[in-house]
C-alpha cells in the first residue's frame, strides 16, 4: 500500500509541476506575441493620452483665465477693482498720490514677463515609461517585432506539446 501511496503523491507533484511550467510558458508566450502585435497602438495610444493631457492642462488654464475675467467684469463699477488690476498689470500709476508713494515696478519686468511666458510655452520633457521605450524600440526595429512574435508563438506550441495532456 505504501508504494501506491507514493506513486499518487509523485503523480501529484508531476501535475502540479508541469500545470506550473504550462502556464509560465503559455503566459509568457502570449504575452510576447501580444507586444509584437500590439505594440503600434500603444505607442498611438499614449501619444494620444499625451496630447489629451495637454489639452486638458490649457482648458483649465483658459477656465480659470474665464472665471478672473468675469469676476473683473462683474465689480467694473468699483474704482479701486480696476485700479488695483491697472496698478498691477499696466504699469498704472495713481494721479493723487506722490511719487514716493507711488509702486513702480522694477525696470526688468517685460523681461521677466518674456522669460516667463517662455517657460510656461515651453513643454515639460515627460520621463518615459519602461513599457514607451520599449514599444519605440520595437516600432523602430521590425525585424525585432516579427522574431518576438515568432518566439512567442515557439513558447505556445512548446507548452502545449510537452506540458499539457488532456484527462
Amino acid at each position: 500500500m505504501a508504494p501506491a501511496v507514493s506513486q499518487a503523491k509523485t503523480n501529484n507533484a508531476d501535475r502540479a509541476i508541469r500545470l506550473l511550467c504550462f502556464c509560465i510558458l503559455a503566459t509568457v508566450g502570449m504575452a510576447a506575441i501580444a507586444a509584437a502585435l500590439l505594440v503600434g497602438s500603444l505607442v498611438c495610444y499614449s501619444a494620444d493620452q499625451a496630447l489629451l493631457d495637454t489639452q486638458q492642462r490649457r482648458i483649465e488654464a483658459l477656465q480659470l483665465l474665464q472665471r478672473q475675467q468675469e469676476e473683473l467684469l462683474a465689480n467694473s463699477k468699483k474704482p479701486s477693482v480696476i485700479e488695483r488690476a491697472a496698478i498691477s498689470h499696466l504699469n498704472y500709476t495713481l494721479r493723487d498720490c506722490d511719487v514716493e508713494c507711488s509702486q513702480k515696478l522694477p525696470a526688468s519686468w517685460p523681461e521677466l514677463e518674456a522669460a516667463l511666458t517662455q517657460v510656461d510655452h515651453r513643454q515639460q520633457p515627460a520621463q518615459s515609461l519602461w513599457w514607451q521605450r520599449f514599444s519605440e524600440n520595437l516600432i523602430q526595429r521590425p525585424r525585432h517585432r516579427i522574431l518576438l512574435g515568432a518566439f512567442g508563438s515557439v513558447l505556445v506550441v512548446i507548452s502545449l506539446a510537452f506540458f499539457y495532456r488532456p484527462r
